[in-house]
């Protein structure tokens, strides 16, 4: 009703949606670390069609090359543990079922902690500790990446004494 020139729809793909679903005329930019196409906010990445385009992490489909590096930084660890956001989320859960297969291809367990943005991350680490996990691969989810979550899941990954992998160079 404001006569945007164009609409911004980030984060959720819940949020992509509804502005897809408001209007067919406005332009929309999403930016977003799910597949575009598997979510229905394009037709396809060659050609997205309609007044919807964007930018796609393609965070899920680096899961497996992730895990299979953070397996040669830990080449003896049979249990992964995976820090993921909280179930439930179309999002983690896709990013899940990436960290999952991958395991499962590469021969190995993996533990998924998901934990809540407002969460202490004590628990989850607790708990890669109680499984032995060898290594800890974490998800790629605004809600670790502010300064304060960031800063815990590295200080509790290095007082653990696990070797991380972290979705982006703001962790070091």
């Amino acid at each position: 009703s404001r006569q945007a020139a164009v609409i911004i729809a980030t984060g959720s793909p819940t949020a992509v949606l509804a502005v897809k679903a408001a209007t067919s005329t406005v332009p929309i930019v999403f930016a977003t670390v799910v597949d575009p196409v598997k979510y229905g906010f394009v037709d396809s990445f060659n050609r997205p069609s309609g007044n919807v385009t964007g930018i796609n992490l393609l965070s899920s489909d680096l899961m497996g090359k992730r895990l299979s590096l953070l397996l040669e930084l830990a080449p003896q660890s049979t249990t992964i543990g995976y820090l993921s956001g909280p179930a439930g989320a179309p999002v983690f859960e896709d990013l899940t079922g990436k960290v999952l297969a991958a395991a499962q291809a590469l021969g190995r367990e993996i533990v998924v902690l998901k934990v809540r943005p407002d969460a202490d991350f004590t628990e989850a680490f607790a708990t890669i500790a109680e499984r032995q996990a060898g290594a800890l691969l974490v998800g790629d989810f605004t809600s670790f990446a502010d300064a304060r979550h960031r800063r815990m899941i590295v200080e509790l990954a290095a007082s653990h004494q696990i070797p991380t992998m972290y979705p982006s160079r703001m962790y070091t």
